[in-house]
């Protein structure tokens, strides 16, 4: 285990590897330091060309329980004002437990995948895709991810196109399983959802 004191800045052409995926240990203090960072961050560069082809792969991502409160995410990344999205990003491997704001937070990002990810007991959304600043969300596939026991939606899509879920799974969340906001040719084949508050796949188009 490595206890992280800041949050780490990923940037093109950048692999984030770890050794397996595991399980957070109970004595932890937790990586989320303070109470607003994120675990890792994805930026633009100071030119505001977007982001691509990063990978992060094969680890686990936790906030312990050493920090309560705050709006700190496991993995954030943010498109720049008025650009695209990052682009050829592959998460892989991974389980991404206990944070106080999302799971996973993205604003922009599309031909990217996610494949055995985990998010796990966090306090807001599990997989949040937000589009605030102008981000696009396309052509994205999920496979075999899981949304397990977080306080909000498991999956949260928010004006994203052409995305499938394959093989997914979302149960004991505090609000929706799959929350789809204003979407186009979003599809899920052969997923799963039980015991999740507020219902199982929300179409809010």
């Amino acid at each position: 285990n490595y206890l992280i004191s800041a949050s780490l800045n990923l940037y093109s052409y950048i692999q984030y590897l770890g050794d397996a995926v595991g399980e957070p240990a109970a004595s932890d203090t937790g990586t989320q330091i303070t109470a607003n960072s994120n675990d890792v961050n994805v930026f633009q560069t100071a030119s505001g060309q977007e982001q691509q082809h990063i990978s992060i792969r094969d680890m686990c991502i936790a906030n312990g329980g050493g920090t309560t409160g705050g709006t700190g995410n496991g993995i954030r990344m943010v498109s720049g004002p008025g650009l695209g999205a990052c682009l050829y990003c592959d998460f892989r491997n991974l389980k991404i437990y206990g944070f106080n704001g999302d799971g996973c937070y993205f604003d922009g990002l599309c031909v990217s995948s996610f494949t055995n990810v985990t998010v796990q007991n966090g306090d807001t959304h599990g997989f949040f895709f937000e589009q605030s600043r102008g981000g696009a969300f396309t052509s994205l596939s999920f496979e075999s991810c899981y949304a397990l026991a977080n306080a909000g939606h498991g999956y949260y899509l928010d004006q994203a196109t052409y995305c499938s879920f394959n093989g997914c799974a979302a149960d004991h969340n505090g609000m929706s399983a799959y929350y789809i906001y204003n979407c186009q040719g979003v599809s899920l084949n052969g997923c799963g959802c039980e015991v999740n508050s507020s219902g199982d796949v929300a179409n809010a188009n």
